[in-house]
């Protein structure tokens, strides 16, 4: 079967376009802002960038997904890492008037105030219904019921060809039955029964003549309807091709704008990463099509017919063409989220192998426990000491008896980004943390 993709504008608008959106302004950000001439300015941005990070969850759909994140993640912290002279002095605190006004004026949108949107919100505010794609589905979506009534009409026309077909056959035979059974007594015949056996080979040779005629209209008719249906399936074709092909190429673009946004971030930072980072940012610029392919086809209904000429020459006229078939992408995501977890489990079986090819970028984040000066003093975490919790330098230092949560970290960087506090009601205090490479702590 033939099938043509019905992409859900919806969900792709309100969940993957919304992440790459979200992707390409966090590298955008990340690119205009980065100014070594201002270093507490700087500092600010890249937690600010991080804080937004930490909304995001892992796509267990498109796990290619994840790898956007996952470099933007790396290149923060190697700028964070090649930036030594960076610092936030903490004893330069906003007062509380400042706070107030400077959360208020972030609540201001083109004279509203909107609530927070993080990068993991599923709603789009009727976005889906602004882009010229959704008008371009709805009219698909009208080919495709176009194309579906000239179908059916296509089956119900070839059944009457069937039957008439039928009537032409049984005549046919009828008249050749009686012709041989006249020749072959006619001599026995009385003039009577001659007439009548004359007229009736008559009367029988005109009606095969209606039927071969009401036949041959019939199958013109058929005729006509294949050609209407190939043309219907052609606009149909058409405008799904230019659906696929614009909303594929906005996705891609949005893709690769941020990936050009983080090398040209790296090729301002000289670290050991900088390379590995740089090669891999380069192998996403790759596959970026490959990533946008799946995510269209998979958030896409299929419309599922056959070609009737096709069929034909496949099966004779007597097989019945198959009916038109409708296919959500229900089916698609349970398939590919069953194939993602079965492929997690083969890579936590199988990790300390995972050493080289990249495989430092298997996994997207790693979310950290909490660390407390009371624990590490008890070993309830091995491998730390109370001196293994560093800032980087020139970033704030951690003070003795402080709560520390590493909310990001990366299994090839030695630097994270966490918070801390002395108290639990106290404000947190975001910063970027170096992790010492020999420690034991498993990371979770």
């Amino acid at each position: 079967m033939n099938s043509v993709l019905v992409p859900d504008i919806y969900r792709l608008m309100s969940g993957p376009y919304h992440s790459i959106d979200n992707f390409t302004t966090l590298c955008e950000e990340l690119e205009d802002h980065l100014d070594p001439s201002i270093d507490e300015v700087c500092m600010e941005k890249m937690i600010s960038i991080m804080k937004r990070l930490i909304d995001y969850k892992t796509d267990e759909v498109f796990p290619k997904m994840n790898e956007l994140f996952y470099m933007l993640t790396e290149t923060v912290f190697s700028v964070v890492e090649s930036q030594e002279n960076w610092s936030i002095s903490e004893s330069e605190k906003p007062s509380v008037a400042r706070m107030i006004l400077d959360k208020f004026q972030k609540m201001i949108v083109g004279g509203r105030i909107l609530p927070k949107q993080t990068l993991t919100e599923k709603k789009c505010h009727k976005r889906y219904k602004q882009v010229r794609e959704y008008t371009e589905v709805k009219d698909l979506e009208k080919l495709i019921e176009n194309h579906e009534k000239i179908y059916q009409e296509l089956q119900d026309q070839q059944k009457k060809c069937w039957a008439i077909n039928d009537k032409v056959t049984f005549d046919t035979n009828l008249l050749q039955r009686k012709k041989t059974f006249f020749e072959e007594y006619e001599d026995q015949f009385s003039p009577k029964y001659h007439k009548r056996s004359t007229d009736f080979i008559e009367w029988l040779q005109k009606k095969l003549e209606r039927k071969m005629k009401r036949a041959a209209e019939t199958r013109g008719k058929y005729q006509t309807l294949l050609n209407a249906e190939s043309v219907a399936k052609d606009k149909v074709r058409q405008l799904e091709s230019q659906i696929l092909d614009s909303l594929k190429y906005g996705f891609n673009e949005k893709i690769l704008s941020g990936l050009v946004f983080l090398k040209r971030v790296m090729s301002t930072v000289n670290t050991e990463r900088s390379h590995d980072i740089m090669q891999h940012i380069q192998k996403l610029e790759t596959e970026s099509q490959h990533l946008v392919t799946n995510i269209v086809n998979t958030l896409s209904s299929k419309y599922n017919s056959v070609s009737p000429q096709e069929f034909h020459l496949q099966h004779k006229f007597s097989e019945e063409l198959p009916d038109c078939e409708f296919t959500g992408y229900h089916a698609n995501l349970r398939q590919i989220k069953l194939k993602a977890i079965k492929k997690v489990e083969q890579q936590a079986t199988s990790n300390d192998k995972a050493t080289k090819d990249g495989a430092a970028f298997t996994y997207c984040f790693t979310r950290q426990t909490y660390l407390h000066s009371r624990d590490v003093n008890n070993n309830i975490h091995p491998g730390f000491s109370a001196a293994s919790i560093e800032t980087h330098a020139g970033c704030s230092a951690v003070p003795k008896g402080m709560i520390v949560k590493q909310k990001i970290a990366t299994e090839s960087s030695d630097v994270s980004f966490g918070w801390y506090k002395r108290n639990s009601w106290q404000q947190k205090k975001w910063t970027f943390f170096l992790i010492p490479k020999n420690s034991n702590t498993t990371l979770s």
